[in-house]
């Protein structure tokens, strides 16, 4: 049965309770008291009772035990009357005001009288702790300075033996350092001839990538004069052939070639560009395209690695890609297509592909894909030739044999 005590206690102790049931984790408090969580601390007065009956619970009494050892929101004295009732030292009933054979009778002063006096043996207890604790620490220190005389005996011994070794170790390094000294000279004089050689090196270098720049200006403007040459000579033949054609002839039947297409003429001669239309547009090049017995010409690499080209590909990949594509072009335009590769890009051991409608020609050892191109313009008949590339020398040479040009741009817009 519950005791009766003092109002003032029996409040401390609900609002104490109603405190922690607050606190609390819902799944530790009994389904009875849960509904106390919610109740503000003005509206426990008619539940004072019940919550200190709460305290009769050992289970909770350990709850509110652990509780009170944290951080708790009650004031010092609600919490030490708290903890009495909670742990019930010998004398608890009493401290906290109860009384069996009067019930309600001990006074307030009594009461208050009794947690003093509860308080000063909690105090007294803490004094005693303390003065433990004091005497151990006192004990700890001497036996840390014992140690600490012993540390430094053998720190000072250890030292001894270390400014011996410091000594040797001194005159080792000192010898380091001449060994050094010398091999740094060493490596001095070693570094100024290594820099000797590489500027004689890069002399050498310099005077033969000169002679080498000198040689092949001279070689460019030999083929110049070489390629002037020809179309001189080619201009020659047509004077010739007109003084030739100019005598009076008995009259024949006109010759045709095996096809039955009539003679190709003496010279090849550039198209023109259609009216209304610019040299570079794709539709210029489709016209171009559909002249009668023309033919085309592919700088191969030139056309692959252009802007829109397929240059992100592989060297293969480029080449089957351009010849499909030319295919297809050669399938609606019904034109003579001829692709030349640069041969010295093809993997050594790897076959060449042979397609049926596109001629693929690659150039040959000490040869570049441009010396072929003009090679086959100067073997082919003066039919007329497209020739696409972007390559402002080619375009050039090319010209010069009558060709007519197109660019890369051009083909490719007809190649999508």
């Amino acid at each position: 049965m519950t005791e009766r005590r003092p109002a003032d206690v029996e409040q401390s102790l609900a609002g104490s309770v109603a405190a922690f049931l607050r606190s609390a984790p819902k799944q530790q408090i009994p389904p009875r008291l849960r509904r106390f969580k919610g109740i503000p601390p003005k509206g426990l007065r008619p539940h004072r009772a019940e919550l200190v009956g709460v305290l009769e619970d050992e289970i909770l009494r350990r709850q509110i035990l652990e509780w009170l050892d944290g951080k708790v929101p009650l004031a010092r004295s609600d919490a030490e009357l708290l903890r009495l009732a909670v742990e019930r030292p010998e004398g608890w009933s009493e401290a906290l005001g109860a009384d069996p054979s009067s019930p309600g009778t001990q006074t307030e002063d009594a009461a208050k009288i009794a947690r003093l006096e509860i308080a000063l043996g909690q105090e007294q207890e803490r004094v005693r702790r303390a003065r433990a604790e004091a005497a151990r620490a006192k004990e700890d220190a001497r036996r840390a300075k014992e140690e600490a005389h012993r540390t430094v005996s053998e720190a000072r011994s250890k030292a001894g033996e270390l400014s011996k070794e410091v000594t040797r170790l001194a005159a080792e390094h000192s010898a380091a350092r001449r060994e050094s000294k010398a091999a740094a000279e060493e490596a001095s004089r070693a570094e100024r001839a290594r820099e000797r050689a590489e500027r004689k090196e890069r002399t050498s270098v310099a005077k033969a990538q000169a002679e080498c720049d000198v040689a092949v200006r001279e070689l460019r403007s030999v083929r110049r004069e070489a390629v002037a040459a020809l179309a001189r000579v080619a201009r020659l033949e047509d004077e010739l052939q007109g003084l030739r054609d100019a005598k009076p002839k008995p009259k024949a039947k006109k010759k045709t070639t095996r096809a039955g297409q009539p003679k190709a003429p003496a010279r090849r001669m550039p198209l023109p560009v259609p009216k209304g239309r610019f040299e570079d547009d794709p539709e210029t090049l489709h016209g171009w395209l559909g002249t009668p017995d023309v033919v085309l010409l592919v700088d191969g690499y030139n056309v692959t690695k252009a802007e829109g080209g397929f240059g992100d590909l592989s060297l293969e990949l480029q080449r089957d890609r351009l010849v499909e594509r030319v295919s297809s072009l050669q399938l609606k335009t019904k034109v003579s297509a001829t692709i030349v590769f640069d041969g010295s890009t093809m993997p050594p051991g790897m076959t060449r592909p042979r397609k049926r409608r596109v001629k693929v020609v690659y150039s040959k050892e000490g040869e570049t894909a441009d010396d072929r191109i003009i090679a086959l313009l100067q073997e082919l008949s003066p039919h007329p030739v497209v020739l696409t590339t972007n390559d402002k020398e080619l375009q050039g040479r090319a010209r010069e044999l009558g060709a007519t040009v197109a660019t890369s741009s051009q083909l490719l817009a007809l190649l999508r």
